[in-house]
């Protein structure tokens, strides 16, 4: 799993938990999460008026019953999950790092930190994760994981000390630092276009496609346009 990936996964939690009160026993409220989220998967291929308790319950693994046992009825699921997909559009900058986000974002994020002590910490946590990278040799790494693995202990982020417990012993991340080579801007380039494809259903002229793509990535996207530089004319 990826840093972003577990963050997302913590922070929806944190969310859910600030819509969800019929159950308080973290196991009974980790059981209801999963099945919101199986709701959500759900409405993402199908309408609000074709989803049914069945096809949820058939999608999670899980009898009718038990649905109603966390969340009453469908209408309530539903109700549930209008207010969890809300929250988690206005919580998404939390996944931006803090240099690339926008004045109202910092903002926004400066007053929900305020009021989740959690979500304060996680995002400490994920701005230190990004430093790592910068550290001049691999000693400083060791020491700044090390840091991000007792913090998240302490937090009690399960999701993200697993995964860093993981990392510690994982050679591939330890050869960046004799390298400096990384894949993530060519990950998130192929992301970007998987996501035209997507929200388009496909292209039929790849001419067209192949100017999306650069309207979105490329240098027809004002935000790379305004950082050419004019080659001198040969004399």
């Amino acid at each position: 799993m990826t840093t972003s990936r577990l963050l997302k996964d913590e922070i929806n939690y944190i969310i859910f938990n600030e819509i969800y009160f019929r159950f308080t026993q973290p196991k009974a409220k980790r059981k209801a999460f999963t099945i919101l989220e199986t709701c959500v998967r759900c409405l993402s291929r199908k309408s609000f008026e074709e989803v049914t308790l069945q096809i949820i319950a058939t999608e999670a693994g899980v009898s009718r019953p038990l649905i109603k046992y966390y969340f009453t009825d469908l209408a309530s699921l539903l109700e549930t999950v209008v207010k969890y997909i809300r929250l988690k559009f206005q919580n998404y900058v939390f996944l931006t790092k803090a240099s690339n986000r926008s004045a109202s974002d910092q903002k926004h994020i400066a007053s929900v930190m305020r009021m989740n002590t959690k979500m304060a910490k996680i995002e400490i946590i994920k701005e230190h994760f990004h430093r790592v990278f910068d550290a001049p040799t691999i000693d400083d790494a060791r020491i700044m994981l090390a840091e991000i693995y007792q913090w998240s202990f302490d937090s009690k982020a399960g999701n993200i000390f697993r995964w860093v417990v993981n990392l510690l012993k994982d050679n591939r991340f330890w050869n960046y630092f004799d390298h400096r080579y990384t894949s993530g801007v060519i990950e998130g380039i192929n992301r970007a276009i998987k996501g035209l494809k997507w929200q388009a259903y496909g292209y039929k002229n790849m001419f067209y496609f192949a100017l999306k793509i650069m309207q979105k990535v490329g240098y027809l996207n004002h935000k790379f346009a305004l950082n050419w530089t004019m080659e001198p004319s040969p004399t």
